[in-house]
C-alpha cells in the first residue's frame, strides 16, 4: 500500500511570513490600481475566522494567495486592455490625420499652378487662386464667349449673356481696390478690430460657393451652346477649350459637388 503523505504543518513563523506576504500583495493591489481597503479588510476577516475555526492554515493561506494574485492579474489585464485601446485610438487618429494631411497637400499641389489674385496676407490661398482663375476667365475667355453667344442664340430673350455678364462683373472683374466686388467684404473683415475668425471663415465659404455656382452654370451654358448648330467648327472648338478649362477648375478646386439645386 502507498503510504499517505501528510501535509507539512506550518510553523508560527511561516504562518506570520505567509500572512505578511499576502497583506503586502493586497497593499500592492491598493496602491497600484488605486483601490480602497475593502479587499484587504475582507482577507483579515477571513483569516480571523479561519483561526477561530481551527482550519488548516496551509490550505487557507495557499487559497488566499491565489485569490489576491488573481485580483491583481484581473486588474492588470483591465489596465493593459485600456492602454491598448488608447494606443489603438491614437494610431487610428494619427492615420486619419495623415490621410487628411496628404489630401490637403495634394489639393494644394493641384491649385498651385493657378496664379493668385492677392486679397490679404492672411487670406485663404484657395480663394485667392480660385478668384485669380475667374479673373483669367474674364480676361481671356469672356470676350470670345460673349461673341459666340450672339451667334448661338438667335433671340436675345433666350440668350443668357446679360445674366452672365452681371456675374462676370461681380465675381471676375476687378474694380476699386483691384478686386471683384464679391471679394470686398471678405477683404474688409481682416481689418475688423477685434478680428472675427469665424466670420472670415463663413464669408470665405460663401465666396467659394458663389464661384462654384457660377462655374457650374457657365459649364452648362457652354455645353448648350456647343449643341446649338449655329457656330462654326472653329467656334465650337474654342468653346470646347473653354469648357475644358472650366471643368478643370471645378475638379482642381474640389467644387464638382457644389452645384446650385434648380428651383
Amino acid at each position: 500500500m502507498k503510504r499517505l503523505l501528510k501535509r507539512k504543518r506550518l510553523s508560527d513563523g511561516e504562518i506570520r511570513s505567509a500572512v505578511e506576504k499576502i497583506r503586502k500583495r493586497y497593499n500592492d493591489y491598493i496602491v497600484q490600481f488605486l483601490k480602497d481597503r475593502s479587499a484587504l479588510d475582507a482577507f483579515e476577516e477571513r483569516y480571523i475566522e479561519a483561526m477561530r475555526a481551527r482550519m488548516d492554515l496551509a490550505l487557507f493561506l495557499h487559497a488566499e494567495k491565489t485569490v489576491v494574485e488573481e485580483l491583481i492579474q484581473k486588474e492588470q489585464n483591465r489596465v493593459n486592455a485600456e492602454q491598448q485601446k488608447v494606443i489603438q485610438e491614437k494610431k487610428q487618429k494619427e492615420e486619419k490625420q495623415s490621410i487628411a494631411d496628404r489630401v490637403l497637400a495634394e489639393h494644394k499641389q493641384r491649385i498651385s499652378k493657378y496664379p493668385p489674385l492677392p486679397i490679404h496676407p492672411d487670406g485663404s490661398e484657395e480663394i485667392e487662386r480660385l478668384y485669380g482663375c475667374l479673373h483669367t476667365l474674364e480676361r481671356e475667355y469672356w470676350p470670345d464667349l460673349e461673341k459666340y453667344m450672339r451667334s448661338a442664340y438667335t433671340s436675345n430673350m433666350r440668350s443668357p449673356r446679360m445674366q452672365l455678364e452681371q456675374r462676370i462683373i461681380t465675381l471676375c472683374r476687378p474694380s476699386a481696390g483691384d478686386l471683384p466686388p464679391r471679394l470686398s467684404r471678405y477683404k474688409s473683415l481682416f481689418d475688423w478690430v477685434p478680428r472675427n475668425g469665424l466670420e472670415i471663415e463663413k464669408e470665405g465659404k460663401k465666396c467659394l460657393l458663389d464661384a462654384a455656382f457660377f462655374l457650374h452654370d457657365l459649364a452648362d451654358i457652354i455645353s448648350e451652346m456647343k449643341k446649338s448648330g449655329n457656330l462654326t467648327v472653329h467656334e465650337t472648338e474654342n468653346l470646347a477649350g473653354m469648357l475644358e478649362y472650366v471643368n478643370a477648375l471645378l475638379a482642381d478646386f474640389r467644387l464638382k459637388d457644389f452645384k446650385k439645386i434648380p428651383r
